[in-house]
């Protein structure tokens, strides 16, 4: 763990007139255990998660312990300046961003740190390759004043047999969801192939293992990770109580999503009525043979309620690379 003496000078602190408001937010930041964070943002050989390896790794030649510890004690300097002169909009450069995008991810640990250091939720969000893009997420669809029979027949993710059987609050969930226009993600998730050194060199980190891992990052790909992360959405619907785990790829979508901490929460509240914490199964065992398992019992509900799966989409989360 840092020393505050790393973080923040403490003779800049006893010189520079800062509050006991500020200081004690600096100190927090120091006390607080990055620890699970950095301990894990290391190369395992994966092809994903954790995908910021891909860029980091292009960048510094390894991630290992090492540079995963001088990450954290940048990021720790990142905050601080934030602490200490608040009221601008600060970017990290981008080997940094990795860290921070990584942290994020994991929403509980992210959402104490945000409450403990700054003292309120820290939003965070792609920003836009250059200041000309104006885009903006489209707003979660109205649903129409239709009976549930009308609903029904205007869904094709799932088979009519099946919709038709659920419940009229799942029903209507679906409906929106199929009909939420998520090109905003699904555009930009792609529009740099980082793996073929084009445009930025960071974020959108995953467009490099989505790159390695269809040989392209083209629309139609992102296209079809996003009709499939709409299907693993529809799984989480259909049965909370399963140990429901997405795909490698699903996962860099759905990854993707959650970077963009405003438009989550609103999705979230939208498909469960209430913010779902990432990773969505809370196991005291993380081991790849439990991930394993529980992707097998997702692929055989996927079978059950859609029928046959790409396999090439629905590859095993902790595939990995080949030497």
């Amino acid at each position: 763990m840092a020393t505050i003496d790393l973080v923040v000078p403490r003779s800049y602190l006893d010189t520079n007139d800062v509050s006991a408001g500020r200081r004690a937010r600096v100190e927090a930041l120091e006390r607080y255990d990055l620890s699970s964070i950095t301990n894990n943002l290391i190369d395992k050989g994966r092809y994903f998660s954790p995908e910021q390896i891909w860029p980091l790794r292009d960048y510094f030649g390894r991630v290992d312990g090492e540079i995963a510890g001088l990450l954290e004690r940048e990021f720790r300097r990142f905050v601080a300046v934030t602490i200490l002169e608040p009221g601008y909009m600060y970017a990290p450069p981008g080997a940094l961003d990795m860290y921070w995008h990584f942290f994020v991810l994991h929403t509980r640990d992210y959402a104490r740190f945000c409450g403990e250091v700054w003292g309120t939720a820290h939003d965070h969000g792609a920003l836009p390759k250059d200041i000309d893009d104006t885009r903006s997420p489209a707003p979660m669809p109205i649903l129409p004043h239709a009976d549930t029979i009308v609903l029904v027949q205007d869904i094709s993710l799932v088979s009519q047999e099946i919709v038709s059987g659920l419940k009229e609050e799942d029903i209507r969930k679906i409906y929106i969801l199929e009909h939420w226009d998520l090109s905003f993600f699904t555009d930009r998730l792609v529009e740099v192939e980082a793996a073929e050194g084009n445009g930025r060199r960071f974020s959108p980190e995953q467009a490099w293992p989505i790159v390695a891992h269809f040989g392209t990052a083209s629309r139609e790909v992102a296209k079809a990770i996003e009709e499939e992360f709409k299907r693993f959405i529809i799984l989480t619907l259909l049965d909370e109580s399963r140990a429901v785990v997405t795909s490698g790829s699903i996962d860099m979508y759905l990854h993707f999503l959650i970077l963009h901490t405003k438009e989550y929460r609103e999705f979230c509240n939208a498909m469960w009525g209430r913010f779902r914490h990432y990773p969505f199964v809370s196991l005291t065992d993380t081991s790849d043979v439990t991930i394993k398992e529980d992707f097998m019992r997702t692929t055989s509900f996927y079978r059950t309620i859609f029928g046959a799966m790409d396999e090439h989409m629905w590859c095993d989360p902790t595939l990995e690379l080949v030497a």
